[in-house]
């Protein structure tokens, strides 16, 4: 009597169940409906609309690192970024900021080096080989300029220098650890240089206008992509060093010019012969139907997954989803030495063409549960699975209570915030996420 209570019991759930869904093919929703302490428990893993869109900007200056070169990533397509620099005179010492370039008519240069810093990020074949060439900018970045990745700059025809660069360029024989690359610059550009220091500045805006900033663009044989650090002056940062000396003299002076103003990468994906081909400004979205059931995320191409719940909407307001989950994995093989994969995540609500809602002041939304912030909550990779599970319950709770349109979310490929546990959008490298089809897991009751 007792087990035909429970199969009578089993039996009504699924009825139900069927019935919330009726217009899908029930065979085709794939529904495991079981008891778990007085909660029914919904596995979904096709009735989700998940897609590859593609933003319409990726604002990635003024970031950590820039990053130059060429790979072709068998997913995302072939990609070239090159690198835009302006140097600056502010500099920390301590916690003063020194903001003054000055220096006597009697000086002599000597030289002028370009000091890259790797971080230790690197893509596509860094055992081979890669040509760079240094370049003039023929104008001056602009500091109140927010740059995209699209954008590129005008340079000069003829390279400053030329050079070539593998993983083994970063490391010492000894160590194994991260070294800099010096590239010594042509001394009529340290003469340049004393020549404004004669000059004088106070300040920054006057300095940058004077003088140009530089590229580094990747030649045609390279086949990877290298990240330099930027930002305030220091051991683990990027530079430029004019070496001079006065008259009579045996000692070296040097004046130091960070990388803590204008910078960006100009980063252009030509994604034909991929499964993401259709992609454009104008066709900003593809179904995982059409790419073999995969959805992707990279953080400097501006790609992220979107999934809608259009089918929830038939959920009943009678039903409490208790918990509601989003469990993604990365399809095996595809994150690589050379392809690494997103580790951090935020979520965001899409809005009109498939794109990050945004605030009164323009601002971008995230989802930190079912509020609109300026930061959203941070969700890791677990990576002894490679799966990302992506707490929705509040989200769902909240349209659903509310006879809302669930609409859709972006996952986007995210840096930590200066706030614990939360993060916002990235676009400064290449990392990217090849996920299989998701799965939402809804545990709710009456």
């Amino acid at each position: 009597m007792k087990k035909t209570f429970v199969l009578f019991h089993k039996l009504v759930l699924l009825v139900f169940a069927l019935g919330l869904f009726s217009c899908e093919n029930p065979i085709g929703i794939g529904l495991d409906l079981t008891e778990t302490n007085g909660q029914s428990v919904y596995t979904d893993t096709l009735s989700l609309d998940v897609s590859t869109v593609l933003a319409d900007s990726t604002y990635n200056g003024n970031g950590a690192f820039v990053m130059a070169g060429n790979l072709r990533d068998p997913y995302t397509g072939t990609i070239n970024s090159v690198a835009y620099l302006q140097p600056t005179i502010a500099y920390y010492s301590s916690s003063t900021v020194i903001d003054t370039f000055k220096v006597s008519s009697s000086a002599i240069a000597d030289s002028l080096v370009l000091r890259l810093v790797n971080t230790g990020l690197m893509f596509g074949d860094t055992l081979s080989k890669s040509s760079f060439g240094l370049y003039r900018l023929k104008s001056s970045m602009e500091s109140v300029k927010h740059y995209n990745g699209s954008d590129r700059l005008e340079i000069e025809n003829e390279p400053l220098a030329k050079f070539k660069l593998s993983s083994a360029t970063f490391k010492t024989d000894k160590y194994d650890s991260l070294v800099a690359y010096s590239i010594k610059l042509p001394i009529a550009m340290a003469r340049e240089l004393l020549a404004l220091g004669v000059t004088g500045y106070n300040d920054n805006t006057k300095f940058n206008a004077d003088f140009k900033g530089f590229a580094i663009k990747p030649e045609s044989d390279a086949k990877a992509v290298y990240t330099f650090n930027t930002g305030p002056l220091g051991n683990s940062t990027s530079y430029l060093g004019l070496h001079f000396h006065f008259e009579g003299d045996t000692a070296s002076t040097v004046e130091y010019f960070d990388f803590n103003g204008a910078r960006h990468s100009g980063v252009i994906a030509n994604r034909a012969g991929t499964s993401l081909s259709v992609l454009n400004n104008t066709n900003n979205e593809v179904s995982n139907v059409e790419t073999g059931g995969f959805s992707y995320a990279q953080a400097g191409t501006g790609l992220s997954t979107k999934i809608g719940f259009k089918n929830l909407s038939k959920i009943s307001k009678n039903l409490k989803i208790e918990k509601a989950t989003l469990e993604l994995n990365i399809d095996n093989g595809s994150a690589t030495k050379d392809f690494p994969r997103i580790f951090n995540y935020v979520l965001a609500e899409a809005g009109d063409r498939n794109q990050q809602t945004r605030n009164s002041s323009n601002l971008p939304n995230y989802l930190i549960n079912n509020t609109l912030s300026t930061v959203g909550f941070l969700y890791g990779l677990v990576d002894t699975t490679n799966t990302l599970n992506i707490d929705i319950t509040h989200f769902l709770q909240n349209k659903i209570n509310k006879g809302l349109d669930i609409g859709s979310i972006l996952i986007l490929p995210a840096m930590v915030s200066s706030t614990e546990g939360y993060g916002i959008l990235t676009n400064d490298h290449l990392r990217r996420s090849v996920f299989r089809k998701p799965k939402l897991k809804l545990y709710y009751s009456k």
